[in-house]
């Protein structure tokens, strides 16, 4: 299956790399490689470019006319009939109205090469317009997330690019910390209505949080726990009872169990679906190697940039290096302390 994973402060790269990924890290205030003009045009896409121009434009102060509308419609089928190397934001904005306070043309300056906002569409070629060849498929959008003007063009654009990837094959997306994606309109819209979707589409949604409380305060948040067949319960001796019995429909005796799950040790879960629920351990003990891959620090993050430096883009080549350097530090930090 494809596997599209929206990751927060880059917690599943290595594993992601490690399967192959395309990975994608989108910093604010560098050029993000998100450029939506260069897919080659169709219909949809045309469409598709209008209402992310109308996104990055209006504003609740200034919101658009019927004629701006047409206006940036206009423009959009003038930059479709051109050659990819000059279809971006740039160029579109010269197909815009430029007369009056407040025009068309100066809005959309600010998202242009040389505006504030020129680094997010405009400053760099499009990366993502090959990724139907790949199966793990990775971005990381952890800066944007406190940039509302930024978050909302750009994760439309990463929530169109995936709805391109689902042909019937099938199809993983994953969002970490999803809570914090529900606070974009856009992309809550997007979760609600594809979780109703997505299985006959042969795909799913995979979608994590640390804190129950975030997700049942979202307006859908209900609707996304009623959607979602299948449900982990984590350890948890502070779980709050309206929460999980009330929320997530879990039984009081089910609810019991999340509260003393953690009591004797190991890494027990809970896997409810329906009316039953099973207990489960996943022991990774003498598995250390795994344990790197799988659960990211910031430690080994910043060494997996610097031995990717090193060695590429190939996990055949960066992967072992990057396990023993782990094991070398390991073994340094407990000569230290001993």
């Amino acid at each position: 299956p494809r596997l599209v994973l929206f990751d927060l402060d880059r917690g599943c790269e290595i594993a992601m790399r490690a399967l192959g990924a395309r990975y994608f890290t989108l910093e604010a205030g560098k050029p993000t490689g998100c450029n939506p003009l260069q897919l080659e045009p169709t219909p949809a896409r045309i469409q598709f470019w209008e209402q992310l121009v109308r996104t990055c434009i209006e504003t609740s102060t200034l919101p658009l006319l019927p004629a701006d509308e047409r206006a940036i419609a206009d423009a959009v089928q003038a930059v479709a009939m051109m050659p990819a190397a000059l279809r971006r934001f740039s160029t579109l904005r010269q197909n815009l109205p430029k007369a009056g306070e407040n025009s068309l043309y100066e809005r959309l300056g600010r998202w242009c090469r040389g505006g504030a906002l020129g680094w997010v569409f405009d400053e760099a070629d499009d990366r993502l317009c090959d990724l139907h060849g790949a199966t793990v498929i990775g971005f990381d959008t952890t800066e944007f997330l406190d940039l509302p003007e930024v978050r909302t063009p750009v994760m439309l654009y990463l929530l169109h690019v995936m709805e391109e990837l689902v042909n019937g094959e099938r199809l993983i997306y994953v969002i970490s910390e999803f809570w914090k994606a529900l606070d974009h309109p856009i992309f809550s819209e997007f979760a609600k209505q594809k979780q109703k979707t997505i299985r006959k589409q042969n795909g799913l949604g995979i979608f994590d949080t640390q804190s129950p409380s975030d997700v049942l305060r979202h307006a859908i948040g209900r609707t996304m726990v009623e959607q979602s067949v299948t449900k982990i319960f984590l350890a948890n001796p502070e779980a709050v009872r309206e929460e999980y019995v009330d929320g997530f429909g879990l039984s009081q005796a089910e609810f019991e169990i999340v509260r003393s799950l953690g009591a004797q040790g190991g890494r027990r879960f809970m896997v409810k679906q329906g009316h039953a629920s099973a207990i489960c351990e996943l022991d990774l003990s003498g598995m250390d190697d795994f344990i790197t891959v799988l659960s990211a620090t910031t430690d080994n993050v910043a060494l997996l940039d610097e031995i990717r430096e090193r060695h590429g883009n190939d996990p055949f080549q960066w992967l072992p290096v990057l396990l023993r350097e782990v094991q070398d530090r390991k073994t340094r930090t407990s000569r230290s302390g001993s």
